[in-house]
């Protein structure tokens, strides 16, 4: 079984590339893909996010609890197949939290559930960092995703930091924009 982590700030290409990479995978090597979406923007398009009434805190434990959550039906899922014919791509991965929390506060939330940032860097077998498009192109927008809310300069800093907590996993790669 294969777990690919697609990492990056807004609008770096993750959900689009999800499409090219279940599509190689499954023509080209025979192998079945579960897609975990994104979790922060399922709530907020759910109508739960961050604000007057729900902390940033408190949202981010929302978006971990769900994505745990939706990680561990993936793989009792995945077992359901030839364990060399199925991968499992994430629309983020858990570390990419970090960009929205402090480390301190998110390695506590993460105790509190039994586990560290090295049990998170082996849920995936490459991370996949896709740089946002805010950097060095005007193709930034947030127009094809209703929950992306940040500036080209926010997306930057968002890009930058979701990379600084990724940097601890061993396959790492960065693609650039």
């Amino acid at each position: 079984m294969l777990h690919i982590c697609l990492s990056g700030g807004p609008s770096g290409g993750k959900s689009t590339s999800i499409s090219k990479i279940c599509t190689e995978l499954q023509e080209k090597l025979g192998i079945h893909c579960i897609v975990n979406e994104e979790c922060a923007t399922q709530l907020i398009t759910g109508g739960i996010y961050p604000g007057n009434n729900i902390s940033m805190d408190d949202f981010q434990e929302f978006v971990l609890d769900l994505q745990l959550a939706k990680e561990e039906l993936s793989r009792r899922a995945a077992s359901f197949y030839d364990e060399d014919k199925v991968a499992i791509i994430y629309d983020r991965g858990l570390l990419d939290q970090m960009a929205y929390i402090e480390k301190e506060k998110f390695e506590k939330l993460l105790a509190k559930r039994g586990l560290t940032i090295a049990d998170v860097n082996n849920r995936y077998d490459v991370v996949l960092h896709l740089v946002t498009a805010a950097k060095g192109t005007n193709a930034y927008t947030t127009a094809n995703n209703v929950a992306r809310r940040e500036t080209a300069e926010e997306a930057i800093i968002a890009d930058d930091k979701t990379l600084k907590a990724n940097m601890t996993h061993p396959h790492l790669r960065v693609i650039d924009n």
